[in-house]
């Protein structure tokens, strides 16, 4: 069945709002927590069946399915035990700057703002 008729059946199969087509893309493509929705692609349409579905289902369901690691953001909201490794790489780049000041002879204004992400 197409990914749009699939979220129709977990709806009904769950009893549940129907999740969105996209997450039955990302189930597919990147899996949800280590388990992911087998699919099959002809053209450039995707197609799982109702197997598959509740093979995910059940493989997610399971106590002490795998969960990956999670990202976590770090800004200014975090809790101060998140951010220590920020401020500790911003302490390091600090004292490399130092560094290079005192083996370049150069003399710069310390930076007060966090570097930047590129």
């Amino acid at each position: 069945m197409s990914l749009s008729a699939a979220a129709d059946y977990i709806g009904k199969l769950t009893g549940q709002p129907k999740p969105n087509v996209s997450t039955l893309w990302r189930w597919c493509l990147k899996g949800c927590k280590g388990v992911k929705l087998e699919s099959v692609c002809i053209g450039s349409k995707r197609y799982v069946t109702a197997s598959a579905i509740e093979r995910f289902i059940a493989a997610r369901s399971q106590p002490g399915a795998p969960t990956p690691p999670t990202t976590v953001n770090i800004d200014r909201h975090s809790t101060p035990r998140v951010q220590a490794p920020n401020d500790r790489r911003r302490k390091e780049i600090e004292a490399a700057r130092r560094r290079l000041d005192e083996l370049t002879g150069s003399s710069r204004r310390p930076s007060t703002a966090p570097p930047s992400a590129s």
